[in-house]
């Protein structure tokens, strides 16, 4: 099934991110290479920050939404 994202995007654990190829990055001083680095998905910095982002939800307690709180475990389980 072609959606219209699934040609331009790779799956990652924090959803869709842009193929190289996708971009048109003429114009831009930048190598393919710095491209590449700007669209890799650092998971060990991304569970780091979704594991001191918890805190901060923790401390909201329940005034947070559940819908809200199921997207941050999800997440966090993408990236375990």
């Amino acid at each position: 099934m072609d959606d219209g994202f699934t040609l331009s995007a790779r799956p990652s654990p924090i959803g869709l991110v842009p193929k190289l190829e996708a971009l048109d990055l003429s114009g831009l001083a930048m190598s393919a290479e710095q491209a590449r680095l700007l669209l890799k998905v650092d998971s060990a910095a991304w569970k780091e920050e979704v594991e001191r982002s918890a805190q901060f939800l923790n401390k909201l307690g329940d005034t947070l939404r559940a819908a809200v709180r199921r997207e941050h475990e999800a997440l966090l389980a993408r990236l375990s």
